[in-house]
């Protein structure tokens, strides 16, 4: 369940980076597939974006261009670059058509629906995206079978704290083969 909420939150939170460039807030988020709930909290500050979920903290920096695994229960986090499904961007990576079916209320927040087509290699997938009408924040994602989705609740526009979005201090970085950590620094 660890690895799906990890890349569904990645998914998410970098498919509209650009929309909140100003738009600073902090909500719950909720992850949910066929057989499991998870419960987690988003940070935006500009480009910068954090996701805390079941002992796990993923850090996303532009303007560093990395994003960081924090495991906070073994003091120890990993460090990968962006990629190019990372940039910044209004569309999800490799999106081929967007197109509006209608408008519904999540969590109280009227929002515009959107069926989303994704081609990636050979397969092409569907999903739909929830935008609210008042700024254009992403506020539910899933895929258009039920299989999975993620929503924001409790929405708290506001600046953020800076620190939210660096390595906690006295956190090793693990080495490159995952298993050993490197002096700090490295």
């Amino acid at each position: 369940m660890k690895r799906i909420s990890v890349f569904l939150g990645f998914m998410f939170a970098i498919s509209f980076f650009s929309l909140l460039q100003a738009f600073d807030f902090s909500s719950d988020v909720l992850f949910k597939d066929k057989q499991n709930t998870m419960k987690g909290k988003m940070y935006i500050s500009g480009l910068n974006t954090r996701m805390e979920m079941e002992g796990m903290i993923v850090i996303s920096r532009m303007d560093k261009k990395v994003a960081w695994m924090i495991m906070p229960d073994q003091k120890m986090y990993m460090e990968h670059p962006l990629n190019r499904n990372m940039v910044v961007s209004e569309k999800f990576p490799d999106e081929t058509e967007r197109k509006l079916v209608g408008q519904e209320t999540i969590n109280g927040i009227k929002a515009d629906k959107y069926l989303i087509t994704v081609k990636s290699g050979n397969k092409t997938e569907q999903i739909y995206q929830w935008l609210a009408v008042s700024n254009g924040l992403p506020v539910k994602t899933s895929d258009v079978k039920g299989n999975w989705s993620m929503e924001m609740k409790n929405i708290k526009p506001g600046k953020q704290n800076p620190k939210l979005f660096e390595i906690p201090s006295g956190f090793n970085k693990m080495g490159t083969n995952g298993f050993m950590p490197m002096a700090p620094g490295k």
